[in-house]
């Protein structure tokens, strides 16, 4: 967040802040905050689902030199808890709604932690907990100037500036959602924030105010098309699609309706986005082009860079200083020439880098290492599919039996007879389980862990 900046206008739940409303507003904020000791190189944790207190204390926060922590008030006790021992939180505030009646958030300092706890090595802006959409969250420390990084290169890519207005419908504990805060400080654009994600809502505000660019999950998108009932509006520009594969053929439902669908890739680690290209209807899945300051290599698993698929690999200036700990220590999980190692599969080439899907969920069957996310865009293709998620059940003889969990009206045996005839060898699936819903994270993207307790529980 640069330090001193804040959305010339800020549209949210509470009423509209401009810039001397929202101004005032922080000067009350900030001498509360100071009044209770939080001050420079503390870590102010918050636990909230308001939108509006958690936008208003990281423009607070990033004057002061305070790190804000924000978390998931639906997290369960002993992994929030985790998650603040990692961090070293200093003070607390858990605040279910915006403010209470006094004005003020209460703040609450943490056992342990005093005015002379030790200084952190390291200038910290942001403390983000990861999805945990493959296992335990850690958190993630970002510094100001990776933030700023992020921000400068996403609004030269993405086209946003000064006059434009995005649309913040995330989930204000998740990089996507923060990162929106710094691109519109920056460029001297407004924010329409809205408090978690409804469609409705988001399909009137969108025709009522002037929004240039929007972030949505794939799920979003779907229900946004499914209310609605016209062409968006002519000054919509962007809209970024990320925090999970989107599927060709939900994109090609939204540019048939004229959409402009951008398809992105990045995440906590790295201030939010890494690449993004526009989605065409003759390119749905259009390879990537790497926001500025980002370096990428592809590497097999001896760390080689290949022309492959293997794992990305990522340097820059929007790079964490690392993962959190109560020193604020630099380097944990970067390697000693600051690259960052992912979990996830992709290709790079001339045109792009491609993201084929998470390295950690690899499935192996009769011997062949198969990417879910490649089965899982195959079958989205399966008429009376809307969603689908493949895991592996334990085999003694394949080793591992691809058993497909899916959304939508197609019979498990209509599944079946597609696949026979349209995936080949060890890629078809050989079970099929029809369900209602597909368990979600709070940010949308499929929740593997419990995929895998299911496939578990039946295996």
């Amino acid at each position: 967040m640069p330090s001193g900046h804040y959305p010339p206008h800020l549209y949210t739940t509470g009423g509209a802040l401009d810039s001397a409303d929202l101004q005032r507003e922080l000067d009350h904020l900030r001498s509360h905050l100071k009044v209770n000791g939080v001050g420079k190189g503390k870590v102010l944790a918050l636990v909230t689902d308001s939108s509006r207190l958690t936008a208003l204390l990281f423009y607070a926060c990033s004057r002061l030199g305070v790190a804000l922590f924000p978390l998931d008030p639906l997290m369960t006790k002993p992994r929030r808890l985790s998650l603040l021992r990692q961090a070293g939180a200093d003070f607390l505030i858990h605040q279910p709604d915006a403010f209470p009646s006094s004005g003020y958030p209460r703040i609450l300092s943490l056992p342990g932690k005093s005015k002379a706890s030790p200084a952190r090595e390291a200038e910290i802006a942001l403390i983000i907990a990861t999805s945990g959409s493959s296992g335990s969250p850690k958190a993630v420390m970002l510094a100001p100037d990776a933030l700023l990084a992020g921000a400068s290169a996403a609004n030269a890519i993405l086209g946003f500036s000064a006059g434009d207005c995005w649309l913040n419908c995330l989930p204000p504990f998740h990089i996507g959602g923060m990162a929106i805060h710094c691109r519109a400080a920056l460029a001297g654009a407004a924010v329409v924030l809205h408090q978690g994600f409804d469609a409705g809502r988001l399909w009137h505000d969108l025709k009522l105010f002037p929004v240039t660019h929007l972030s949505l999950v794939p799920a979003m998108l779907s229900r946004l098309l499914d209310v609605a009932d016209g062409p968006p509006p002519s000054w919509l520009r962007v809209v970024l699609i990320g925090g999970d594969a989107l599927n060709e053929g939900l994109a090609a439902c939204a540019l048939a309706a004229g959409w402009p669908l951008w398809v992105s890739y990045g995440m906590s680690e790295t201030a939010a986005l890494v690449a993004a290209s526009p989605a065409t209807r003759e390119r749905l899945s259009p390879p990537l082009g790497l926001i500025g300051g980002i370096q990428c290599e592809v590497v097999d698993e001896s760390g080689q860079s290949t022309d492959g698929i293997g794992r990305i690999k990522l340097r820059g200036r929007s790079l964490m200083l690392g993962y959190a700990n109560p020193l604020g220590m630099p380097g944990d999980g970067l390697d000693r020439n600051d690259w960052f190692l992912t979990s996830d599969l992709g290709q790079l080439d001339k045109q792009g880098l491609r993201v084929l899907g998470r390295a950690d969920g690899i499935l192996v069957s009769g011997g062949e290492k198969i990417p879910p996310g490649v089965v899982e865009e195959r079958l989205l293709d399966c008429p009376g599919i809307g969603a689908a998620c493949v895991s592996g059940l334990t085999d003694t003889v394949w080793g591992q039996r691809l058993c497909v969990y899916y959304e939508g009206p197609a019979t498990p045996e209509e599944v079946e007879a597609w696949c026979r005839e349209h995936i080949q060898g060890a890629m078809r699936p050989r079970l099929f389980r029809q369900v209602q819903r597909l368990p979600l994270l709070s940010n949308g993207k499929i929740d593997r862990q419990a995929i895998r307790q299911w496939a578990g529980d039946q295996g």
